[in-house]
């Protein structure tokens, strides 16, 4: 069997006309370089230089050092919110006579009673909420005190109490109360369980009545 062999005819390019070739001789040759180091050092040395820029062991301080962080991490709107808040904090508590950087037994039902009064009574947005949380949180982890508040009597009998005061059952109350009046008030909408929206309500309603009575004491239960 015989092969049948066709005259060869080349391709169509871009270039098989004048004007086609003209106009891919214009076009300038890739240039391939290698691509620059971001800030002028190899990558070996990017990999080691990182740690001199921790601070010794004679100078760590953990809590410090989270919280300078999270400063950083903030915009400076958010940063100026954060400062006022940590204001308002200490002349709240040189109001009632309480030294804000003592912390106490008592210091988580004066956070509470800060965040009632701070939102004044619960009529403000979640957005100050936020905001008294977050810098409540940062303040007393400054302080040294971390964790989930806790109080109670050791074997003595000796009452104590460990952790940050803002993570708290009294303060996770005054939260959820201020939720719940929100909520009454028309203001979000709390896709929740109804039982649960009910005892918020009942919370809430209970707290107004508390405060009405005792003008907001540190024992507030909210």
């Amino acid at each position: 069997m015989h092969a049948i062999l066709l005259p060869f005819s080349p391709p169509h390019t871009m270039a098989s006309t004048p004007a086609a070739a003209a106009s891919v001789s214009s076009i300038p040759p890739l240039a391939l370089t290698a691509r620059p180091a971001t800030d002028g050092r190899t990558r070996a040395a990017r990999q080691e230089e990182w740690l001199p820029v921790v601070s010794g062991s004679e100078d760590y301080d953990a809590v410090a050092s989270a919280a300078h962080v999270l400063e950083l991490g903030r915009s400076k709107s958010s940063t100026r919110v954060h400062a006022k808040m940590r204001s308002d904090y200490i002349r709240f508590s040189a109001r009632v006579k309480v030294d804000p950087m003592f912390v106490t037994l008592t210091t988580a039902a004066h956070v509470a009673n800060f965040y009632f009064a701070r939102t004044k009574k619960f009529k403000l947005g979640m957005s100050t909420s936020k905001h008294i949380s977050a810098q409540m949180t940062i303040f007393f982890n400054d302080l040294g005190h971390t964790g989930t508040w806790a109080t109670g009597k050791d074997a003595q009998k000796v009452p104590f109490f460990s952790g940050n005061p803002n993570n708290s059952d009294v303060v996770a109350k005054s939260k959820t109360a201020h939720k719940a009046a929100l909520a009454a008030a028309g203001k979000i909408t709390l896709p929740m369980d109804p039982l649960e929206y009910g005892h918020m309500v009942t919370t809430s309603s209970l707290t107004k009545k508390m405060c009405t009575r005792s003008g907001c004491a540190s024992t507030l239960q909210c």
